[in-house]
């Protein structure tokens, strides 16, 4: 069985970065792919009825950011990675 990525940062509609658990669900969270710097990708968030630092039940699936067709296109949660890094050395430089 292979690892599956999960995707739990994404673009808002402003180009900043925000997280699976502070934007409302499926496209109504206006986010796009970490690797999509146009903005011209968006992403459903998966996380009805899902909480920051909750346990989850056997069997359900951890909140994240799918495009619509499925997935998640390859280098994004890198990318969302990487911009996370660039924006802490900016805020403590």
């Amino acid at each position: 069985m292979s690892k599956q990525e999960v995707l739990q940062i994404a673009l808002n509609s402003k180009g900043k970065i925000v997280g699976i658990y502070d934007v409302p669900t499926g496209l109504a969270c206006n986010c796009f792919c970490p690797t999509d710097t146009k903005l011209t990708q968006p992403l459903i968030a998966k996380n009805k009825g899902k909480h920051r630092d909750e346990i989850l039940e056997e069997g359900k699936k951890v909140a994240h950011f799918a495009l619509p067709k499925g997935g998640i296109n390859k280098g994004a949660p890198e990318s969302a990675i990487h911009l996370l890094a660039k924006e802490v050395l900016i805020e403590f430089k």
